[in-house]
């Protein structure tokens, strides 16, 4: 099996022994990655910091239970995934029954993708350029149906195979394939604008 190979299994094992530096050998390896998938996700950065801290503390507490049946990431992804959903329906009640514009598009803040520090070479309009691509980007991953939207940023961003995902997403290797190109496909029209005028 190849979770016995995965060294990242091996900590969790070590953590489920109660090794607490190989716990946080994972927080480490993983918090950046979580960050931005989550970030991704939810088309917003404000709360992927905390929502990456959940995924860790549900890790912990699930380290007793822990069966290795498959990669640590897969395992982990499908937690994160679990909880941006949850979350993101939860937000989405939050706007539904709020009465404060206000306060609906403060959650409606665009992602800062990444979070990069422009370089002092570039050219100011060519950073606000990337910047504002950046953004269509998000809003067009955003704008995608839950199940496309997972299976294409797992496979874009995080550059998973299609067998990881479908166990992450909960469906079969083909309908992985197929919601990645769906995906694909909806975001390549979506864009099409924007790569006409880069070309231009």
């Amino acid at each position: 099996m190849d979770s016995i190979l995965d060294p990242d299994v091996e900590l969790m094992l070590r953590v489920q022994a109660g090794d607490r530096p190989a716990f946080e050998a994972l927080v480490g390896k993983y918090q950046r990655p979580l960050v931005n998938l989550i970030g991704r996700y939810l088309g917003a950065y404000d709360d992927a910091e905390d929502l990456a801290q959940e995924v860790f503390i549900r890790v912990h507490r699930a380290a007793p239970r822990y069966q290795p049946t498959a990669k640590f990431s897969t395992w982990l992804y499908t937690i994160a995934r679990r909880l941006c959903a949850n979350h993101a329906r939860g937000r989405a009640l939050r706007r539904w029954f709020t009465l404060s514009r206000d306060a609906a598009d403060a959650e409606d803040d665009s992602p800062d993708e990444g979070r990069d520090v422009a370089d002092p070479a570039d050219d100011p309009s060519v950073t606000a350029e990337k910047r504002q691509l950046r953004r269509v980007v998000a809003q067009a991953l955003s704008a995608l149906p839950d199940t496309l939207r997972s299976a294409v940023i797992l496979r874009r961003y995080e550059e998973l195979s299609y067998e990881e995902i479908a166990t992450i997403v909960g469906c079969s290797v083909t309908a992985a394939k197929l919601r990645v190109h769906r995906a694909k496909s909806i975001l390549a029209k979506r864009l099409a604008p924007y790569a006409k005028d880069a070309e231009s």
